[in-house]
């Protein structure tokens, strides 16, 4: 499959503009999660977090080794971009063992209803922008 220059150029600045996204900080794990498997599917590498590695054989195929170094090529640069959107006081705390505030205070139900009331002043912005919108263009 081959893309051109268009599409790559658009997944690159794809990838590249990833890291102005909120990094995942240890609150609202489901929003980032989300944002996260959207940024590798459009990347087309999502689907090496439900594929297992295929298995080296000693009489394999030329395609079968090229799948397999394509799964291993996404795998990497999946991992790279879910680092990537972790906040370092979230990896450094657990990589020596010590908890962040965040983690040792997490609470799913708050972090549940803050997402909730997040998404509903959504749905209020953007009613108060068309609302806005519409009187503009009435007043013109």
């Amino acid at each position: 499959m081959t893309t051109t220059t268009h599409e790559s150029g658009t997944l690159r600045e794809l990838a590249s503009n990833f890291v102005k996204l909120d990094q995942f900080d240890g609150g609202n794990f489901r929003r980032w999660q989300k944002k996260m498997n959207f940024l590798l599917s459009t990347l087309k590498i999502a689907y090496v977090l439900d594929t297992p590695r295929l298995e080296e054989n000693e009489n394999e195929s030329i395609a079968a080794t090229r799948e397999r170094q394509k799964w291993d090529n996404a795998d990497y640069m999946c991992m790279g971009h879910i680092l990537n959107g972790l906040s370092d006081e979230v990896v450094i705390p657990i990589e020596i063992g010590m908890w962040s505030h965040k983690t040792t205070n997490f609470e799913e139900n708050a972090d549940n209803e803050a997402m909730k009331l997040n998404l509903d002043l959504i749905n209020e912005v953007r009613e108060a922008r068309k609302k806005s919108r519409k009187r503009q263009a009435f007043n013109k």
